[in-house]
């Protein structure tokens, strides 16, 4: 990843790991997948929002292509599947509000 340090390097590459691995397990879930909990993995979707963001401001180059798709990817998904109800209303109207807003990068 570009210019960001081995540290925030590090943070950026958990953030999205652990995004892709809720988004993928929802994206089963709703195609027909087992059902289980659903609500800990949107939350974790939510949670990866609000740190992708907070990346996202100091982001260049790679770093930036990689954080930018992985957050529509996510807005893609919540548009396909919005979210009802949530355990922390507050931060999935935060998660809302910055997919909301994808255009500006």
């Amino acid at each position: 990843m570009n210019n960001s340090g081995p540290k925030l390097a590090s943070e950026i590459a958990a953030a999205i790991a652990s995004a892709r691995a809720a988004y993928s397990q929802l994206r089963i879930l709703n195609s027909g997948g087992i059902a289980g909990d659903r609500e800990p993995l949107e939350s974790t979707l939510d949670r990866s929002v609000l740190l992708l963001n907070k990346f996202i401001t100091n982001a260049q180059g790679q770093d930036l292509d990689i954080i930018s798709r992985a957050l529509r990817n996510i807005r893609d998904y919540r548009r396909l599947f919005p979210r009802t109800s949530a355990s922390d209303p507050e931060q999935t109207e935060q998660a809302r509000s910055i997919l909301g807003e994808l255009s500006r990068i």
